[in-house]
Protein backbone atom coordinates (compact mmCIF):
# COMPACT_ATOMS: atom_id res chain seq x y z
CA UNK A 1 0.00 0.00 0.00
CA UNK A 2 1.17 3.67 -1.11
CA UNK A 3 -0.03 6.94 -1.21
CA UNK A 4 0.45 10.66 -0.73
CA UNK A 5 -1.44 12.09 2.39
CA UNK A 6 -5.04 12.49 2.12
CA UNK A 7 -5.69 10.33 -1.10
CA UNK A 8 -7.76 7.53 1.09
CA UNK A 9 -4.53 5.10 1.59
CA UNK A 10 -5.87 4.51 5.50
CA UNK A 11 -9.31 3.07 4.11
CA UNK A 12 -7.77 1.17 1.13
CA UNK A 13 -5.40 -0.84 3.73
CA UNK A 14 -7.95 -0.87 6.13
CA UNK A 15 -10.27 -2.64 3.30
CA UNK A 16 -7.57 -4.73 1.65
CA UNK A 17 -6.13 -6.16 5.39
CA UNK A 18 -10.23 -7.50 6.33
CA UNK A 19 -10.43 -9.24 2.50
CA UNK A 20 -7.13 -10.46 2.79
CA UNK A 21 -8.05 -12.41 6.17
CA UNK A 22 -11.31 -12.94 4.92
CA UNK A 23 -10.27 -14.94 1.91
CA UNK A 24 -7.21 -17.27 3.20
CA UNK A 25 -8.12 -17.39 7.16
CA UNK A 26 -4.90 -15.98 7.92
CA UNK A 27 -2.85 -12.58 7.42
CA UNK A 28 0.02 -11.39 8.36
CA UNK A 29 -0.44 -7.72 8.59
CA UNK A 30 2.34 -5.13 9.48
CA UNK A 31 1.46 -1.50 10.01
CA UNK A 32 5.13 0.98 9.13
CA UNK A 33 2.68 4.20 8.38
CA UNK A 34 4.41 6.74 11.26
CA UNK A 35 1.44 9.45 11.51
CA UNK A 36 -1.34 7.37 11.21
CA UNK A 37 -1.19 3.77 12.32
CA UNK A 38 -4.34 2.84 11.06
CA UNK A 39 -4.13 -0.91 11.17
CA UNK A 40 -2.28 -1.22 14.58
CA UNK A 41 -5.08 0.41 16.29
CA UNK A 42 -7.55 -1.97 14.91
CA UNK A 43 -6.89 -4.70 17.18
CA UNK A 44 -9.00 -7.82 15.65
CA UNK A 45 -6.04 -7.55 12.93
CA UNK A 46 -3.22 -8.10 14.86
CA UNK A 47 -1.04 -5.76 13.09
CA UNK A 48 2.91 -5.68 14.21
CA UNK A 49 4.02 -2.13 14.58
CA UNK A 50 7.56 -1.71 12.54
CA UNK A 51 9.47 1.53 13.05
CA UNK A 52 11.23 2.04 9.94
CA UNK A 53 11.67 5.81 9.97
CA UNK A 54 13.99 7.21 12.67
CA UNK A 55 12.90 9.84 14.99
CA UNK A 56 14.18 12.36 12.26
CA UNK A 57 11.28 11.40 10.10
CA UNK A 58 13.86 11.23 7.50
CA UNK A 59 16.73 8.29 7.85
CA UNK A 60 15.29 4.66 6.82
CA UNK A 61 15.99 2.01 9.62
CA UNK A 62 16.85 -1.32 7.46
CA UNK A 63 17.48 -3.08 10.05
CA UNK A 64 13.44 -2.73 10.94
CA UNK A 65 13.32 -4.44 6.87
CA UNK A 66 15.12 -7.09 7.82
CA UNK A 67 13.14 -8.18 10.57
CA UNK A 68 9.94 -7.77 8.74
CA UNK A 69 10.77 -9.71 5.52
CA UNK A 70 12.56 -12.54 7.92
CA UNK A 71 8.60 -12.70 9.21
CA UNK A 72 6.87 -12.94 5.99
CA UNK A 73 9.82 -15.64 5.28
CA UNK A 74 8.83 -17.95 7.93
CA UNK A 75 4.71 -17.43 8.08
CA UNK A 76 2.73 -19.39 5.92
CA UNK A 77 0.21 -16.46 5.02
CA UNK A 78 -0.35 -13.70 2.68
CA UNK A 79 0.96 -10.35 3.96
CA UNK A 80 -0.57 -6.77 4.00
CA UNK A 81 2.20 -4.18 4.57
CA UNK A 82 0.67 -0.36 5.21
CA UNK A 83 3.33 2.11 4.61
CA UNK A 84 3.39 6.00 4.67
CA UNK A 85 4.04 7.89 1.87
CA UNK A 86 7.78 8.94 2.69
CA UNK A 87 8.92 5.39 3.45
CA UNK A 88 7.02 3.88 0.50
CA UNK A 89 10.00 4.11 -2.64
CA UNK A 90 13.03 3.67 0.24
CA UNK A 91 10.87 0.50 1.01
CA UNK A 92 10.94 -0.44 -2.97
CA UNK A 93 14.49 0.23 -3.01
CA UNK A 94 15.86 -1.94 -0.06
CA UNK A 95 13.37 -4.94 -1.62
CA UNK A 96 15.23 -4.51 -4.92
CA UNK A 97 18.78 -4.09 -4.14
CA UNK A 98 18.49 -7.27 -1.05
CA UNK A 99 16.68 -9.13 -3.94
CA UNK A 100 13.55 -9.72 -2.38
CA UNK A 101 11.77 -10.11 -5.20
CA UNK A 102 13.57 -12.51 -6.51
CA UNK A 103 13.19 -14.68 -3.05
CA UNK A 104 9.49 -13.93 -2.69
CA UNK A 105 9.43 -15.24 -6.72
CA UNK A 106 11.01 -18.37 -5.40
CA UNK A 107 9.00 -18.93 -2.87
CA UNK A 108 6.02 -18.71 -5.59
CA UNK A 109 4.41 -15.38 -3.98
CA UNK A 110 3.81 -12.61 -6.43
CA UNK A 111 3.86 -8.65 -5.08
CA UNK A 112 1.37 -6.19 -5.36
CA UNK A 113 1.44 -2.71 -4.74
CA UNK A 114 -1.16 -0.89 -4.62
CA UNK A 115 -1.29 3.11 -5.97
CA UNK A 116 -4.54 5.26 -5.43
CA UNK A 117 -5.42 8.06 -7.96
CA UNK A 118 -7.70 10.79 -7.64
CA UNK A 119 -9.15 13.93 -9.04
CA UNK A 120 -8.21 16.27 -6.66
CA UNK A 121 -4.04 15.72 -6.90
CA UNK A 122 -4.47 14.09 -10.48
CA UNK A 123 -1.06 14.72 -11.64
CA UNK A 124 0.83 14.22 -8.35
CA UNK A 125 -0.89 10.98 -7.91
CA UNK A 126 0.02 9.74 -11.47
CA UNK A 127 3.43 11.08 -10.91
CA UNK A 128 3.89 9.31 -8.03
CA UNK A 129 2.65 5.67 -9.47
CA UNK A 130 5.07 6.49 -12.71
CA UNK A 131 7.65 6.24 -9.99
CA UNK A 132 6.71 2.80 -8.32
CA UNK A 133 6.69 1.38 -12.14
CA UNK A 134 10.46 3.21 -11.98
CA UNK A 135 11.11 0.51 -9.24
CA UNK A 136 9.04 -2.35 -9.86
CA UNK A 137 7.81 -2.15 -13.60
CA UNK A 138 9.81 -4.82 -15.28
CA UNK A 139 9.91 -7.17 -12.94
CA UNK A 140 7.34 -10.41 -13.03
CA UNK A 141 6.96 -11.06 -9.88
CA UNK A 142 5.24 -7.76 -9.48
CA UNK A 143 1.77 -6.57 -10.36
CA UNK A 144 0.66 -3.25 -9.81
CA UNK A 145 -3.15 -2.81 -8.67
CA UNK A 146 -4.45 0.85 -9.69
CA UNK A 147 -7.45 2.41 -7.55
CA UNK A 148 -9.70 5.70 -8.95
CA UNK A 149 -10.69 7.63 -5.84
CA UNK A 150 -13.83 9.15 -6.60
CA UNK A 151 -14.52 10.41 -3.35
CA UNK A 152 -13.30 14.29 -4.02
CA UNK A 153 -14.96 14.06 -7.26
CA UNK A 154 -13.85 12.86 -10.99
CA UNK A 155 -10.93 11.03 -11.39
CA UNK A 156 -10.01 12.70 -14.17
CA UNK A 157 -7.78 16.79 -15.57
CA UNK A 158 -9.11 18.86 -18.40
CA UNK A 159 -11.55 15.74 -19.26
CA UNK A 160 -8.23 13.12 -19.38
CA UNK A 161 -8.90 10.26 -17.36
CA UNK A 162 -6.12 7.86 -15.96
CA UNK A 163 -5.96 5.21 -18.50
CA UNK A 164 -5.22 8.60 -21.19
CA UNK A 165 -2.23 8.94 -19.37
CA UNK A 166 1.36 8.11 -20.70
CA UNK A 167 2.03 6.85 -17.21
CA UNK A 168 -0.80 3.98 -18.00
CA UNK A 169 0.30 3.67 -21.13
CA UNK A 170 3.85 3.03 -20.39
CA UNK A 171 2.73 0.30 -18.12
CA UNK A 172 -0.29 -1.01 -18.59
CA UNK A 173 1.30 -4.84 -19.30
CA UNK A 174 2.60 -4.64 -15.20
CA UNK A 175 -0.91 -3.49 -14.41
CA UNK A 176 -3.11 -6.40 -12.91
CA UNK A 177 -5.87 -4.03 -12.61
CA UNK A 178 -6.98 -0.81 -12.79
CA UNK A 179 -10.51 0.03 -10.55
CA UNK A 180 -12.84 2.19 -8.44
CA UNK A 181 -12.10 2.53 -4.88
CA UNK A 182 -14.87 1.98 -2.66
CA UNK A 183 -16.29 5.14 -1.32
CA UNK A 184 -19.31 5.18 0.88
CA UNK A 185 -21.24 9.23 0.32
CA UNK A 186 -24.33 7.89 1.26
CA UNK A 187 -24.11 10.17 4.33
CA UNK A 188 -25.20 7.42 7.31
CA UNK A 189 -22.72 4.61 6.08
CA UNK A 190 -19.99 7.54 5.65
CA UNK A 191 -20.73 8.20 9.39
CA UNK A 192 -20.96 4.11 10.66
CA UNK A 193 -17.79 3.42 8.76
CA UNK A 194 -15.71 6.67 10.38
CA UNK A 195 -17.12 5.77 13.64
CA UNK A 196 -15.99 1.71 13.13
CA UNK A 197 -12.76 3.03 11.98
CA UNK A 198 -11.85 5.48 15.04
CA UNK A 199 -12.79 2.43 17.46
CA UNK A 200 -10.62 0.48 15.88
CA UNK A 201 -13.21 -2.07 14.78
CA UNK A 202 -13.72 -4.19 11.81
CA UNK A 203 -17.07 -5.25 9.66
CA UNK A 204 -17.32 -8.30 11.10
CA UNK A 205 -16.73 -6.76 14.85
CA UNK A 206 -19.58 -4.33 14.09
CA UNK A 207 -21.80 -6.78 12.42
CA UNK A 208 -21.06 -9.28 15.69
CA UNK A 209 -21.88 -6.76 18.25
CA UNK A 210 -25.11 -7.29 20.33
CA UNK A 211 -25.44 -3.62 21.68
CA UNK A 212 -25.65 -1.63 18.23
CA UNK A 213 -28.60 -1.35 16.60
CA UNK A 214 -30.20 -3.60 13.50
CA UNK A 215 -29.93 -0.89 11.22
CA UNK A 216 -26.68 0.52 11.67
CA UNK A 217 -25.27 -3.71 11.63
CA UNK A 218 -27.18 -3.56 7.74
CA UNK A 219 -25.67 -0.73 6.58
CA UNK A 220 -22.08 -2.16 7.73
CA UNK A 221 -23.35 -5.45 6.20
CA UNK A 222 -23.78 -3.55 2.86
CA UNK A 223 -20.71 -2.19 3.04
CA UNK A 224 -18.65 -4.81 3.59
CA UNK A 225 -20.33 -6.93 0.36
CA UNK A 226 -19.67 -4.06 -1.39
CA UNK A 227 -15.87 -3.71 -0.32
CA UNK A 228 -15.34 -7.37 -0.63
CA UNK A 229 -16.99 -7.57 -4.64
CA UNK A 230 -15.17 -4.67 -5.51
CA UNK A 231 -11.67 -6.35 -4.20
CA UNK A 232 -12.69 -9.67 -5.94
CA UNK A 233 -12.91 -7.69 -9.19
CA UNK A 234 -9.19 -6.39 -8.60
CA UNK A 235 -7.70 -10.24 -8.99
CA UNK A 236 -6.31 -10.19 -6.19
CA UNK A 237 -6.37 -13.63 -5.71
Amino acid sequence: MRGKGGIGKSFLAFYIAQYVREKTGKCLVFDTDPLNATLARTSALEAQVVKILADDHITIMKNAFDLMIEACETMDADVVIDVGASSFVPMLEYFAKNGVYDLWHEMGHTCIPHSIITGKDFKDTCKMFGGVMEKTGRLSSVSSIVWLNPFAGPVEQNGMGFDDTVFYRDNKDAIKSVRPMPAFTDEMMHHDFLAMMDKGGTFNEVIADPGLSLRRKQRTKMMKREVMSVLDRAGMF
